[in-house]
């Protein structure tokens, strides 16, 4: 089976991206939830919980796609490595 091969900097650039992301979201959202801080802004048409809660789980997914990525990478790199054909 053939695997299509990206160039390592652009797979390191999207767990990167995503593990980055997610993480800074994930916890901003988990402070204002607890109360530490209050939201910024008018949260309309959604109250300060709900959009509080949507950035909490919107960063969950994306530290959840970045850890995957970079978990699955190494596998995936032994898998897709072209083998050299022996010569008869």
């Amino acid at each position: 089976m053939a695997y299509t091969r990206w160039p390592e900097w652009i797979a390191r650039a999207v767990r990167a991206w995503s593990i980055l992301y997610g993480v800074p979201l994930t916890i901003w959202g988990t402070v204002v939830l607890t109360g530490l801080v209050r939201p910024a802004g008018d949260p309309s048409p959604f109250t300060a919980t709900e959009r509080s809660w949507m950035i909490t789980f919107g960063g969950l997914a994306f530290t959840g796609l970045g850890a995957a990525l970079a978990i699955g990478a190494r596998p995936y790199h032994r898998r897709g490595r072209p083998v050299r054909a022996l010569s008869r």
